[in-house]
């Protein structure tokens, strides 16, 4: 370098520097000489090109290297960066072009091409808008606020708000009480290796910072570390909106990134943060530190859009695919119609397992199937008025309007009438109020095809009734145990098995048939108390014979067509009144007249 000085007024003058620069070097003085770096800031005054960081720009402005820009406003509406820019006519012009090679990253890494960082922590009102997209009337075919291509999940939210954790330690010291006040600062990361450690009972996916005094430099250079197990640890690289705690800042990642997080010391899952950077001027301060377990919400790349809640003003959701909702609901006085296609597959599923299903293709409900048969076809089971509400429940026939009614006041069934009178009532006025039962099968002993049971002995008279206007048919079961058959009509009592009122076990006004059939084994028996052939007729073809008093079945030794009279235990020791004593005593036949007392031997032994 030649001579540097001053003329009269200050201005700095050169006198020879041609031999020492390059062309488009920037000279840089400090205060004795002037000299160039031409690598880190060069001037190409052929093509009007700076270059900061190069001396080979190719733009107007190259720079190679990072770049921070810091603005504090002074006014409203102004703007720390503009571009400004006029497509003239031209095609795919860009204000602002990104690439980014993301390397050799892993799970556990998260990268952001543009992280914006709102401080809202002073705000008392207002709206934040990260994008703001705006456009004129004009003739554009379409204006795309975001555009997302092949493999792009266009939206990932984490819902949710910020809580106090369950522990908080700095350097192995708990500070829990005051990291969640804001009233009381407390200093982080004032040495090297220094570590704050975040940990709940629950997972979480955000860890909010503020911070009453930021990071200098280029901060704190965190290590961020989730819990694997108590004592064990692995790295991970969650988005890191505090800057490294150069700012107020939220450090957010997804469960799903750190698939083997676990719960560490303390029945916990933690996060722990460590400091590496190895001098700072200025260390962090924390104002509150809280964390957000978050509801995780997307649009994915596959289109399927996982939502809590849609909203549609009066408007139409079409060609959809695959939607998972919480809710859906409408405006008052709208309706929600989802319009299906006609071709068989076009249909609507709600739940798992065919819950639910429309079909498109017929208009046909399938509840357990998504082959339904008819307009509605449930498979299952199947519960009405479970909450036991008075909540009728009715079918209605082609003409019967009450084909089965359920009477959830009474607890009640009627079959052709909504006022049942008993628990089951069948009403007709056309001459079909008739119960038919059959069975095509064999009939297994003991299974009745009709059971009627009172399972409290003690109760009244069950009655099966069958009534008219001129007489009454009733079946009873008494209290007793007794079964009673009778018709009271204007003929009187015609026929009686221990009626009501009538102290007879058997009674009957008319003839009586038994064995009509003449089948061989129709043959008829009367026990006593003690006595099991009181009075027995055999229906064999060869021993068509009748016992009277017998203690067991006779030996009729070939005899047909013949009486047996049993041995009587006691004979008659005194007249009789009104007739005479038939008997056997020792095989042989007597009678005892009622007057004299005389007994006659019919038959000897």
């Amino acid at each position: 370098m030649n001579d540097f000085h001053s003329d009269s007024q200050g201005h700095p003058l050169v006198e020879d520097l041609s031999t020492a620069l390059l062309a488009g070097s920037v000279v840089f003085s400090n205060g004795s000489n002037l000299a160039e770096d031409n690598d880190n800031f060069f001037w190409d005054n052929v093509n009007k090109m700076m270059g900061i960081g190069t001396n080979t720009p190719s733009h107007n402005l190259e720079v190679v290297g990072d770049m921070e820009l810091t603005h504090i406003a002074t006014e409203s509406d102004e703007h720390a960066f503009e571009i400004d820019v006029d497509a003239d006519g031209f095609g795919d012009v860009k204000a602002l072009d990104i690439f980014y090679d993301t390397g050799a990253i892993v799970t556990g890494q998260d990268e952001e091409a543009i992280l914006v960082q709102f401080d809202e922590f002073d705000a008392t009102g207002g709206d934040l808008t990260a994008l703001g997209v705006l456009v004129t009337e004009g003739g554009a075919d379409m204006i795309i606020g975001l555009f997302a291509g092949a493999l792009v999940n266009p939206i990932q939210q984490l819902s949710g708000i910020f809580a106090d954790m369950d522990s908080a330690l700095v350097n192995a010291v708990d500070e829990l009480a005051d990291l969640i006040n804001a009233s009381v600062d407390t200093n982080i990361f004032v040495a090297d290796n220094d570590t704050v450690t975040i940990g709940d009972a629950a997972k979480f996916e955000e860890i909010g910072f503020i911070l009453t005094t930021v990071s200098s430099g280029a901060g704190i250079r965190p290590k961020f570390e989730f819990s694997t197990g108590v004592g064990t640890w692995t790295e991970f690289n969650p988005t890191d909106g505090t800057n490294q705690m150069r700012n107020n800042g939220v450090i957010a990642f997804l469960n799903s990134d750190i698939p083997t997080w676990a719960i560490g010391t303390g029945s916990e899952f933690l996060i722990r943060i460590t400091r590496e950077r190895n001098s700072l001027v200025t260390t962090p301060v924390a104002k509150k530190v809280q964390i957000s377990a978050t509801t995780e919400f997307s649009w994915d790349k596959d289109g399927v859009v996982t939502i809590s809640a849609l909203n549609v003003s009066d408007g139409n959701i079409t060609n959809v695919g695959d939607i998972a909702l919480n809710t859906i609901s409408s405006d008052d006085g709208t309706s929600i119609s989802v319009i299906l296609g006609t071709d068989a597959g076009d249909d609507f599923i709600v739940g798992n397992n065919s819950a639910l299903v429309v079909t498109g293709d017929d208009d046909r409900v399938g509840i357990g199937t998504n082959a339904p048969g008819a307009l509605l076809d449930v498979r299952g089971s199947a519960i009405f008025n479970e909450d036991g509400g008075d909540n009728d429940f009715r079918i209605e026939g082609d003409t019967d309007s009450s084909l089965f009614f359920s009477d959830a006041s009474t607890n009640r069934i009627g079959v052709g009438t909504n006022a049942p009178d008993q628990k089951f009532h069948i009403f007709s006025s056309d001459n079909t109020a008739k119960i038919h039962v059959e069975e095509s099968g064999t009939i297994t002993a003991n299974t009745p095809l009709l059971h009627l049971e009172s399972t409290n002995v003690s109760a009244q008279t069950v009655e099966l009734r069958i009534e008219n206007s001129a007489a009454s048919w009733d079946f009873e079961v008494g209290a007793s145990g007794t079964f009673s058959i009778a018709k009271d009509g204007t003929g009187g009592v015609e026929t009686a098995f221990n009626a009501r009122n009538l102290a007879d076990t058997l009674r009957l006004f008319g003839g009586m048939i038994i064995n009509e059939n003449g089948a061989a084994a129709g043959d008829f028996r009367v026990e006593g108390d003690t006595m099991n052939h009181m009075i027995f007729t055999d229906a064999s073809p060869s021993t068509e014979n009748i016992a009277l008093l017998a203690a067991s079945l006779p030996n009729w030794q070939s005899m047909d067509r013949g009486i047996f009279i049993g041995d009587a235990t006691t004979v008659p020791t005194g007249n009789p009144t009104g007739g005479g004593f038939l008997y056997v005593e020792a095989g042989a036949l007597k009678y005892r007249g009622p007057t004299t007392g005389f007994v006659t031997i019919i038959a000897v032994a």
